[in-house]
């Protein structure tokens, strides 16, 4: 890979973290007004336009790095990072059709980690179980206060979630790259952000939110480990 298309990757890099922590700070800002009686300071749209600069370098390294590598996995990771770009904006207006897109970025990442992979079990299928019981706790947690279509919706979103996370592990086992380790992290990183995301806005009262102050670190808890997950899974097709 070219010098310069490393410095580019760099770049991008910390443009991410720029526009992360201006996202951050904007939505700090308004919940401080709002506790205040006052209206929003920082209009909605501001506030998806710094979220979509802070994900936006994430999407175009992948595209640089598919360019060099051009392999159906690399490809593939950029479609679901667009996705998931889409799916940044959409949720920020209507949260089901965000879930819904996110989703369909999750059902990419499955096709990337299976690409030129032979075994969709994998050499040991274990792990399934340790990342489907994390995957039912966050879902018994959130039960209570779904409505039946929410009931349907959260749960095929979990049962996607994670067998995307299984099947990263899956890729590294069958081909034992380190690298691929990036997409392992960055796949559980993912599913944390997302039980975080379900449990404040879900179950803000329950005491694991409580206990988490999701209240008031929920949002930086829960960027902070999407956009590293959306990060190590791109860096992935170095892989």
């Amino acid at each position: 890979m070219a010098s310069s298309t490393i410095l580019i990757i760099f770049l991008l890099f910390g443009v991410s973290a720029i526009f992360t922590n201006a996202y951050l700070l904007a939505l700090d800002q308004n919940a401080k007004m709002k506790k205040s009686g006052q209206l929003p300071d920082i209009p909605a749209l501001v506030i998806a336009g710094l979220k979509f600069l802070a994900m936006a370098p994430v999407a175009t390294t992948g595209l640089l790095l598919a360019i060099h590598y051009s392999s159906p996995y690399a490809w593939l990771i950029v479609a679901g990072l667009a996705v998931c770009l889409a799916a940044d904006m959409a949720i920020m207006a209507n949260f089901i059709a965000g879930l819904a897109v996110f989703l369909t970025g999750h059902a990419v990442y499955i096709f990337a980690f299976n690409a030129g992979k032979h075994s969709f079990m994998g050499p040991d299928p274990a792990p399934l179980m340790l990342y489907a019981v994390i995957g039912a706790i966050v879902y018994l947690l959130l039960w209570p206060r779904l409505n039946t279509m929410m009931k349907f919706a959260v749960a095929a979103y979990v049962i996607t979630i994670v067998i995307m996370a299984w099947q990263a592990l899956v890729r590294f086992q069958c081909f034992g790259n380190p690298l691929m380790l990036l997409a392992v992290v960055g796949a559980i990183l993912f599913m944390a952000s997302d039980s975080v995301l379900a449990m404040k806005t879900f179950q803000p009262q329950h005491r694991i939110s409580a206990w988490l102050k999701l209240e008031r670190t929920g949002e930086p808890i829960l960027m902070g480990t999407y956009i590293a997950a959306q990060w190590l899974i791109c860096l992935s097709i170095l892989a």
